[in-house]
């Protein structure tokens, strides 16, 4: 089974049906994707979830308890700012539909693998699509639910092409 390339530190530029999303659990994998002219960006600024099998204060019983699990970690606490190319870009709050999840062996949540329930929240942007070149978006959080981060992301815009570079 391979490994998941998230728990193993790595940076990924995920393809969601045209809209690229880069994701990193390490603040120091920092990500570089290259995208095609006209490309969205996905940008998650900060991100909670909770399921039916971890511990508090991420742990519900139910679709109900995992909502308000969620509310309670509190993504809005603290101060949160997204660039681009150090211009801000407005934020807004989502909150996931009940998911279910098959986890493997190894899974990120540490648990046996097994089925379970899940709903995340989180600050985000759609970045809409940039000119060619190179692109920073810079994530930064101070006394957030998550602490205190800076994470930056580097977009390269080339025409007729869309890859990743980790």
């Amino acid at each position: 089974m391979p490994e998941n390339p998230l728990a193993a530190g790595e940076a990924w530029c995920v393809d969601l049906d045209g809209v690229v999303a880069p994701f990193t659990l390490d603040p120091a994998a920092v990500p570089t994707c290259t995208v095609d002219v006209g490309t969205e960006i996905f940008v998650a600024a900060l991100s909670v979830e909770c399921s039916t099998v971890e511990e508090p204060p991420f742990y519900g019983g139910d679709e109900a308890e995992l909502r308000q699990c969620v509310r309670d970690l509190d993504v809005l606490q603290g101060d949160l700012t997204v660039t681009v190319d150090g211009e801000p870009i407005p934020l807004t709050l989502v909150e996931s539909p009940l998911l279910r999840l098959d986890l493997p062996e190894d899974n990120l949540l540490g648990v046996p693998p097994q089925q379970a329930l899940s709903v995340a929240s989180g600050s985000v942007a759609l970045v809409q699509p940039l000119p060619p070149g190179t692109h920073e978006i810079v994530s930064t959080g101070t006394g957030t639910v998550l602490g205190d981060f800076t994470n930056v992301t580097t977009i390269v815009v080339e025409p007729g092409r869309w890859s990743t570079h980790h």
